[in-house]
């Protein structure tokens, strides 16, 4: 793999996360970050952020505009169909801190440069292995979204003024709670992460000599923790049987 591996970055998978509060229509703000994802071999194409990007106190800050795309001039938010949301493992009254939004393909053509933005959701079993062996090799992570410290919004349009910025890790397992994975020796040094949340954590996978893919293998929720990608996986599955009527995809 090339030493240069800021080339590899899916800079044109995320998107700033813009809210719009009913009660000051003309103030948007920032919530976060948030990136496509698709779920082979379907069609449909999800928008995954942390759900304390887009709630508070168990009601949504405000309506989710997703820019339709990353140039400076769009005005047009992408259509949503449904939030889906999933419960801890270790707890089934609280939710785990990932919210999907269930692009609407009835409403726009999500068939081309939206799907072309979403990033391959890898097999679980796959994700795992990455894990292992980050952790066993002391390896790096790599993690691309649209911190505060550098992004701004136009009140009167919804424009970002700022483009998304990377930066690399390492990780440990120290096991205090399922589906966390805790960030070490981060690189960033620009102030803290705010604005991060709800980024993907990536991974660069050679399919070939000549070609390496970005796989999602997680979402950052906190300063210090991501949660895997496979939680986000196991939602959009449940979602894909229950609403789609697909076969278990999981299986």
């Amino acid at each position: 793999m090339s030493d240069n591996t800021s080339k590899y970055i899916p800079y044109n998978s995320v998107s700033p996360v813009v809210l719009v509060n009913e009660k000051c229509p003309d103030y948007p703000f920032l919530g976060g970050t948030g990136f496509f994802v698709n779920f082979p071999p379907y069609k449909e194409v999800f928008f995954v952020t942390a759900r304390h990007c887009v709630y508070k106190n168990e009601e949504l800050k405000g309506t989710i505009y997703i820019p339709k795309s990353q140039d400076v001039s769009c005005r047009e938010s992408l259509p949503i169909k449904y939030l889906l949301e999933t419960k801890y493992l270790e707890c089934d009254v609280e939710y785990e801190d990932v919210v999907v939004c269930v692009l609407d393909g009835d409403r726009i053509d999500i068939s081309g440069a939206v799907f072309e933005r979403a990033l391959r959701l890898p097999q679980q079993d796959d994700v795992d292995e990455v894990m292992k062996r980050i952790i066993s090799r002391n390896g790096k992570l790599r993690l691309v979204g649209y911190p505060f410290s550098s992004s701004d919004l136009k009140d009167e349009d919804k424009q970002i003024i700022s483009g998304a910025r990377g930066m690399h890790f390492e990780i440990e397992d120290d096991k205090k709670f399922i589906n966390r994975i805790k960030i070490v020796k981060s690189s960033w040094g620009d102030g803290d992460l705010s604005g991060f949340s709800g980024s993907p954590v990536i991974e660069f996978y050679p399919i070939s000599n000549d070609i390496i893919e970005a796989i999602p293998v997680g979402v950052l929720v906190t300063q210090s923790y991501f949660i895997s990608i496979n939680v986000v996986t196991n939602t959009i599955a449940n979602y894909l049987v229950h609403y789609c009527g697909v076969e278990d995809p999981s299986v």
